[in-house]
């Protein structure tokens, strides 16, 4: 669970000032009402004042802020221009740069992304003209929020480090254990755990000598988040109870309710899920109070989410719908993703398959996209870019049609005053008109004959246009074919198959052209080596890892002589993991996989031992003796980035004659089908590995010839009419 510091207007300290003392803080309300009501207060006093009790305002009802700026940008805008003072210029454009970063503190939490950033940007704007760089440094750490929410992480980590070199410039102890936190959150949200606890560390360090009682609270409840991402549990529970002591101290609720949020998380880790929502609905009592949506959202998708473990699937979809309502408002990509999936689950326990089905294919198409950071980046830039700039044409527009205006009124006044020297030139004047009349037809006739060839010259152009996309399109589909005829190049030849797979088979089928699933075979070192492998996506993207991950693969056997299967996905990852990051950037793409090494000499020996490793794929061995199907799981993680890393085991494994093995992606249970089903509902259901287990074990007497062609027809069938949901690569061998 991701929280930052929503306090984004002022400083730790202040906040720890306000919420302990309600009567003395109407006091303090009242005396700066007496301030901003009189007619001898400066307008500097007086936006100081409405400043002032916004900090305290803000902390009961977020909403008051963007009512109370406005005032401040009216007074400001109002009397500015009278004011002959350099210096008091300055002073009231600090306050206007704050009011624009407290209308975007508005926007984000109500969820328009769009305006929190024209706002931010323009704080930032004001703040860089009268050289403010205290509130540049809060104008660039909001706008690397905004950006991190959109997943746009090295575009956030760019504006955190300059907000966090201009604070360390001016020496903003604040502003500096405010940036390294949410650098820290940055860190988690790549997987790099440990790196994320040493910023956390050094932001609590200069938190405890500010004496900051509300930032300490946040670094040590983050500190026991990320504890408890490392299934820490004892010290991840000594972090959050502290945090939670400190903010119940201050009465800080929306920071209680975090804690009891983490606390929840905690018992679910524990499995224990009566605790866990205890702590959930004790959260959601605050949260509905007010606060950010996106916060609401999370809590309403955990709810859901125990609720489902549960079996109670009326209260699970009620909390998800409700979930997935916010993250669609706030359009918030992670959280569509995540509850698409939940949705998706809880719709087929409900065993209603056609929208089970579509909110899986909704999931499949958010994984995606929403780790695709650059085209993330580009268009949030973009449409920013694009609105603030239209609403500068706009005001531009508006300034101009003024101007105008008031000179057609100067223009009238002095019209008035010549009417009747004009008079005696009527008869001239007259005549005048006629001939520009005549002047003007003339021009008319020309302007439209030079329409007349325009309308040509456009009609051409659209022809040419229209020739261009269709050039353009046929270049996509080459480009694609190509990418196809460069993806089967790595894959083992037919060939190859045939000598290393005499009683055995492979099943491939891509959802599109090309795959992000691949089978993969090489000889080397005394051992043939099998894997059948998923990468991230599926499409061109998906093709573009499976060559990076099929070629380290190759790298490790062929070059370097690994035999270990469990060290060959260690070294694979390295090499995917530098392959994928060489820019600088995190990219969290990478492949599951099953692999299997056979010694050559004992391929056609009576018994032998094999080694096989796997990233999230299993493997299963039907054994010959006695008719069942053993099955070995794999690791929990992917060969790629993750949170926390681990060493791949490496499995020994016993094979007598005629066990059969069967490595495979998740594309052939994860179907949807069975139309053709009596009792089934439009829309179909998963295959299910279960499934897929008695398919293979009531084929098992059969050739592995005949046995892929009983799975390509099954799936076929199952199939139907409906979309291929991902794609299928199966590898069945016959010791």
């Amino acid at each position: 669970m991701k929280y930052l510091c929503f306090f984004l207007i002022f400083s730790y300290s202040c906040l720890t000032a306000f919420g302990q003392d309600l009567d003395k803080e109407q006091e303090y309300i009242d005396s700066l009402n007496i301030l901003i009501n009189s007619p001898k207060s400066h307008d500097t006093t007086i936006v100081s004042a409405y400043k002032l009790v916004a900090e305290i305002l803000y902390y009961y009802n977020p909403d008051t802020i963007f009512s109370i700026s406005k005032k401040i940008e009216t007074i400001i805008l109002d009397n500015i221009d009278k004011y002959e003072s350099q210096e008091v210029k300055r002073v009231l454009k600090k306050h206007l740069a704050n009011s624009y970063n407290n209308y975007g503190v508005y926007y984000s939490d109500i969820g328009d992304v769009e305006k929190s950033m024209v706002y931010y940007f323009k704080s930032l704007e004001v703040n860089e003209e009268i050289d403010f760089l205290e509130g540049q440094g809060v104008a660039l750490n909001n706008i690397a929020h905004q950006y991190e929410n959109q997943g746009a992480i090295s575009t956030a980590l760019h504006y955190y480090n300059k907000s966090l070199a201009i604070r360390e410039k001016i020496s903003d102890e604040a502003g500096i254990a405010i940036s390294l936190f949410n650098i820290a959150y940055i860190y988690t949200t790549q997987g790099d755990i440990y790196k994320a606890l040493e910023y956390f560390e050094k932001s609590l360090k200069i938190e405890k000598e500010l004496g900051s009682e509300i930032g300490i609270a946040f670094c040590l409840n983050s500190i026991g988040e990320t504890y408890l991402k490392l299934d820490r549990l004892e010290e991840s529970k000594k972090y959050i109870d502290s945090a939670y002591q400190i903010r119940k101290t201050l009465g800080d609720e929306f920071g209680i309710a975090q804690t009891f949020e983490n606390m929840a998380e905690i018992y679910l880790a524990q499995k224990k899920y009566d605790s866990a929502l205890v702590y959930m609905h004790k959260a959601l009592d605050i949260r509905e109070k007010g606060g950010a949506l996106r916060d609401l959202c999370f809590n309403l998708f955990n709810i859901g989410g125990v609720y489902l473990n549960k079996g109670d699937l009326d209260n699970a979809l009620k909390y998800a719908v409700r979930s997935k309502q916010i993250a669609e408002e706030i359009q918030y990509p992670t959280s569509i993703r995540n509850v698409s999936l939940l949705l998706s689950e809880i719709y087929e326990a409900k065993s209603d398959t056609k929208l089970a089905l579509s909110y899986y294919k909704t999931y499949i198409d958010m994984r995606d996209s929403v780790r695709n950071e650059k085209t993330q980046r580009a268009a949030i830039q973009r449409e920013v870019q694009y609105n603030y700039e239209r609403k500068l044409a706009a005001d531009s527009i508006r300034y101009e049609n003024e101007a105008i205006i008031n000179d057609a009124l100067i223009s009238k006044q002095k019209a008035e005053l010549q009417v009747k020297r004009n008079q005696q030139y009527l008869l001239f004047g007259g005549l005048s008109l006629s001939f520009i009349f005549l002047a003007f037809l003339y021009n008319r006739f020309r302007v439209i004959r030079k329409q007349k060839g325009i309308i040509e010259i456009q009609r051409e152009s659209s022809e040419m246009q229209r020739q261009v996309v269709e050039d353009k399109n046929k270049e996509i589909t080459d480009s694609i074919n190509y990418a196809k005829r460069i993806q089967e190049a790595i894959l083992p030849s037919k060939q190859v198959l045939i000598e290393n797979l005499k009683k055995g088979f492979v099943v491939f089928k891509p959802k599109d052209v090309v795959s992000g699933d691949f089978y993969w075979l090489e000889k080397a070192n005394g051992y043939i080596f099998f894997a059948a492998a998923d990468c991230t996506g599926h499409g061109v993207p998906g093709a573009m890892v499976s060559v990076i991950c099929s070629n380290a693969l190759s790298k490790g056997v062929l070059e370097e002589g690994l035999t270990d299967t469990g060290k060959l996905l260690d070294r694979v990852r390295e090499l995917v993991a530098d392959r994928l990051n060489k820019n600088g950037e995190k990219v969290n793409d990478g492949m599951d996989i099953s692999l299997l090494a056979i010694k050559e000499d004992e391929r056609n020996a009576d018994s032998t031992t094999i080694k096989w490793s796997g990233a999230n794929n299993g493997i299963w061995i039907i054994r010959d003796e006695t008719k069942t199907l053993e099955q070995i799981n794999a690791d929990k993680q992917p060969v790629g980035v993750y949170e926390v890393s681990n060493n791949f085991t490496t499995h020994h494994v016993e094979i007598k004659k005629n066990d059969k093995l069967y490595l495979f992606t998740d594309g052939f249970s994860d179907q949807f089908g069975g139309e053709y089903l009596p009792e089934m509902r439009p829309g179909g259901k998963k295959f299910k590995s279960a499934n897929f287990k008695k398919l293979l074990l009531k084929i098992q007497d059969k050739q592995m010839d005949q046995q892929k062609l009983i799975i390509e027809n099954t799936f076929e069938e199952w199939k139907g009419s409906l979309e291929q949901v991902d794609d299928v690569c199966i590898i069945g061998i016959r010791f």
